[in-house]
């Protein structure tokens, strides 16, 4: 297991391009004493918070406009519309949703009903991911079933042509299906689960797949854009998932719950190799032992009984009295979110370690957000729909909206983006004049912008 976790943080260390930055950037030390230590002595420096400085930084909401590069880029997507085949006559009484059959809706509902299966899907799109000028994501034009969708597809959108291409469509009732989690990574890859729909059953919420009633299947899957077609890389009840690029690939976290009321976990990480087309597992064990990607490189890090934090990376070892967990770390800097209370965010602080100047800078984020992403040397804050754009060194914030999903980077460019699209389609329903349930169609449509920081 020691071998496995020196070579795996050895591969991502060597491969993080902040690394590759660092090292470029570290000046000759003045005293040629640590000079020849650090020459010397290849072990891991040993770490302690009062081994740095602490500053304090308060922040600032600024009035101006942000002043990194950036830009914003509207998106009007036509997906087309389409009946999902769950509503034919031979099928939709098994994937009718319950509050259609509501006995208080009884003296309308069939007129209603009606109306709803002959309504056409404008689709709903969601899971949005970049790759230079490509977005990828995936719509479902079910509108009907309340779980698992009977038409969805992957589509892309290219920002110079916005020429929009479907390549990958699923529509059947032999199970229903939902695509989620979309990376690029040498290729478009997302994992899958399919329901299958034997055995239904209905509860107060509607037809549900219930668990000892109806299969599924989970897998992780790529994309084959040539033959429009799902490849399955490996099929597992994946409970968590996370890509992080290696030397051949990328990796994927899995854990496995056991034991009473599922109290023990237990960690895989095993490597995607792109070029052989083969999934090796290199790490099984605890949470307390599995190595840990934070932003481009890779450390571990565990909590003692008093759930202080202690980060060991290949260079250096850190002993904190932080609780919490590690939000990003490289050769240069390492952050760790913070909590008074484990159990709330209400006041949450990052601290952020800087093993050049050997400062750690102490900013409360309690008025932003408790989610924290690197942007080139600064950092985006995300709380309740809304981010900011911080700079740690002065504490000065820039508003950056109300996208609805997390930054995320494209690996091409290297720019961080973030979408903020949605889609309007489905019904709202109203009562006539003589009391009767009816059904108000909506036109739909997808659109919306994505912000783009360089």
């Amino acid at each position: 297991m020691k071998k496995y976790l020196i070579l795996l943080i050895s591969a991502f260390m060597a491969l993080s391009c902040f690394s590759c930055e660092d090292k470029n950037m570290e000046d000759t030390p003045e005293n040629p004493e640590i000079q020849e230590e650090v020459q010397d002595d290849n072990s891991p420096r040993e770490y302690t918070d009062s081994d740095f400085k602490d500053i304090s930084v308060i922040t600032t909401r600024s009035q101006d406009k942000l002043r990194a590069n950036n830009y914003e880029k509207t998106v009007d997507l036509n997906l087309g519309k389409r009946v999902s085949p769950c509503k034919a006559d031979e099928f939709y009484e098994k994937f009718i949703p319950y509050y259609y059959i509501n006995p208080q809706y009884q003296q309308t509902n069939e007129e209603y009903i009606k109306d709803i299966r002959e309504a056409e899907s404008a689709g709903r799109a969601d899971w949005f991911c970049i790759n230079g000028n490509i977005m990828y994501f995936v719509v479902s034009h079910d509108d009907f079933c309340s779980y698992y969708s009977h038409d969805i597809s992957v589509y892309s959108y290219n920002f110079d042509t916005e020429i929009t291409d479907e390549l990958y469509n699923y529509s059947g009732t032999d199970y229903g299906m939902s695509i989620e989690r979309l990376e690029y990574s040498d290729g478009l890859f997302f994992v899958t689960t399919k329901g299958y729909t034997k055995d239904l059953i209905l509860t107060q919420h509607g037809y549900e797949y219930g668990p000892n009633n109806s299969r599924t299947e989970t897998a992780l899957c790529r994309l084959d854009e040539k033959k429009k077609d799902i490849v399955t890389i490996q099929e597992e009840p994946y409970l968590d998932y996370y890509f992080s690029d290696s030397e051949n690939g990328f990796i994927i976290k899995n854990v496995e719950f056991s034991g009473t009321n599922n109290s023990d976990e237990t960690y895989t990480l095993s490597e995607y190799n792109s070029e052989t087309k083969k999934t090796t597992e290199i790490f099984k064990g605890e949470l307390n032992q599995i190595p840990v990607p934070c932003g481009n490189s890779f450390v571990t890090y565990y909590k003692d009984d008093s759930k202080n934090i202690t980060v060991n990376a290949e260079n250096y070892t850190l002993s904190t009295e932080l609780k919490g967990n590690v939000t990003y770390a490289s050769e240069k800097s390492l952050i760790i979110s913070h909590s008074d209370d484990l159990s709330s965010y209400s006041k949450t602080r990052i601290y952020i370690y800087n093993f050049k100047t050997m400062e750690r800078y102490v900013i409360d984020l309690s008025d932003y957000g408790s989610s924290v992403y690197p942007c080139g040397e600064n950092l985006i804050i995300s709380g309740d729909n809304m981010n900011y754009y911080l700079i740690p060194e002065n504490g000065m914030t820039f508003f950056l909206g109300t996208q609805n999903d997390i930054p995320k980077t494209d690996k091409e460019s290297g720019r961080t983006y973030i979408t903020n699209i949605a889609s309007d389609e489905g019904y709202s329903s109203y009562m006539d004049d003589e009391g009767k349930l009816k059904l108000a169609k909506t036109m739909g449509g997808t659109s919306g912008t994505i912000l783009f920081i360089e």
